[in-house]
């Protein structure tokens, strides 16, 4: 199943990870086996919970635009479209989640330099987003393999 990500809030993103440091632990590192490498190179987070989304893996938390979870840590987040629990029924964001991350709650990492060489190879093709569209990241999922399969741009 295809899910997408709105372009904009990645970067957003990266960029904070950028400037407040990169976690280089994985995020369940206290659960591998002694021995195991409990580390990662600089990434996002997809995370499948209350929907799917990518969420940063830096040194602070990155607050939330809407102010809420200050107290909690809550990390600002950026949504699959397609399994958004904010605007989608229950039983559509649900279905969509289990369809493309499974029944079961988790994470995967995903390294920046990945999202960084689709952004640049897409707009030195295609440019700069234009007025009135969006540009979206595109990941094929599945509840046993994901890959980054590119950006796509649509009409607002």
């Amino acid at each position: 199943m295809e899910l997408n990500f709105n372009l904009k809030e990645v970067n957003e993103l990266i960029n904070f990870q950028r400037i407040n440091g990169h976690s280089l632990k994985k995020p369940y590192a206290k659960y591998l086996p002694e021995g195991e490498d409990k580390t990662c190179p600089p990434s996002l987070l997809l995370v499948g919970d209350q929907g799917v989304y990518l969420m940063n893996h830096s040194e602070k938390t990155m607050p939330r635009k809407d102010g809420k979870g200050k107290k909690e840590g809550w990390s600002q987040v950026v949504f699959a479209e397609e399994c958004n629990p904010h605007k989608l029924d229950f039983d559509e964001w649900r279905y969509n989640k289990e369809d493309s991350f499974g029944g079961d709650d988790g994470c995967e990492i995903y390294p920046i330099k990945n999202f960084e060489m689709v952004s640049q190879d897409y707009y030195n093709k295609k440019g700069l987003p234009k007025k009135g569209y969006e540009d979206f990241f595109t990941i094929e999922l599945s509840p046993k393999s994901f890959y980054l399969k590119g950006i796509k741009r649509r009409k607002k």
